[in-house]
């Protein structure tokens, strides 16, 4: 995961390196700690992975930039987003819309959007449910809290947002409701550390705020109704030029195992 828990940072030791056995980043008990490091130097030892992988499928760009230093040299990376449903309907007139949406576990750097929505002044919805939702509940009473609901609601809470907000502490995988949000001309508000970012910098259907910066956040909530439908066409309209369909997904797919068997 790259993430010190008990630091709640991303962690930059060296996996398996001094600093990084000396310490607790899972924040759990030692004999836990002990466990999972013992684990990492088995499958890490003569014969074991990643050595084994001659071929490794990555889901996104930024995902590799992470990885690529800890895979053996001559490990062969394949890119292969995932795909996501076809949209349908016009475009989400976002910037007619006034409230913004999270999506996800609730865990305690969801807190920063709830607090820059209170510096903004904006209504906040959240899906999802967590370890903080008493908490969460109690300090931001104004905010509405929908609990886990099913992918058709998400998806209408997603075209009555006016964006959609990531803000991950940590890098995360390229998720999909945020590329979801933009094929549909919902605006997304990434954190900078979130590996989502790559894509609503290909689409364009959004902007990256500092991670744990409130106030940066903020900004970006009491965007204009002109920055808003900006975003708005921009994010459907590139999708829509290059949408991340099953059809291109399979084939990638297929020339990446094409390869693997032809240099088996």
């Amino acid at each position: 995961g790259f993430y010190d828990h008990a630091e709640q940072a991303i962690c930059t030791r060296k996996p398996l390196g001094t600093s990084c056995i000396a310490s607790r980043c899972n924040g759990g008990s030692r004999a836990a700690r002990m466990w999972f490091l013992a684990k990492n130097v088995v499958q890490r030892g003569p014969g074991g992975m990643p050595g084994l992988l001659p071929h490794v499928i990555m889901v996104s760009e930024f995902a590799h930039r992470i990885l690529a230093p800890h895979l053996p040299a001559g490990c062969e990376v394949h890119v292969v987003p995932n795909a996501i449903a076809p949209p349908t309907g016009a475009r989400n007139e976002a910037e007619k819309n006034h409230g913004f949406l999270y999506v996800g576990r609730l865990s305690p750097e969801k807190a920063t959007f709830l607090r820059a929505a209170q510096l903004a002044n904006v209504p906040a919805t959240i899906c999802g449910a967590g370890v903080i939702e008493s908490d969460l509940r109690r300090d931001f009473p104004e905010a509405r809290f929908l609990g886990w609901v099913s992918p058709d609601a998400v998806a209408q809470e997603t075209r009555r947002a006016r964006a959609i907000v990531f803000p991950s502490r940590w890098y995360e995988t390229a998720g999909l409701s945020a590329i979801e949000a933009m094929a549909v001309g919902t605006p997304v508000f990434v954190s900078d550390v979130c590996a989502a970012r790559e894509y609503v910098e290909r689409y364009r259907g959004g902007a990256v705020f500092r991670q744990q910066n409130e106030a940066d956040l903020a900004r970006l909530l009491q965007s204009s109704d002109q920055e808003i439908a900006a975003w708005s066409h921009d994010g459907f309209n590139n999708y829509a030029d290059a949408p991340m369909t099953m059809d291109a997904h399979v084939e990638r797919l297929r020339a990446v195992y094409t390869r693997a068997l032809e240099t088996r």
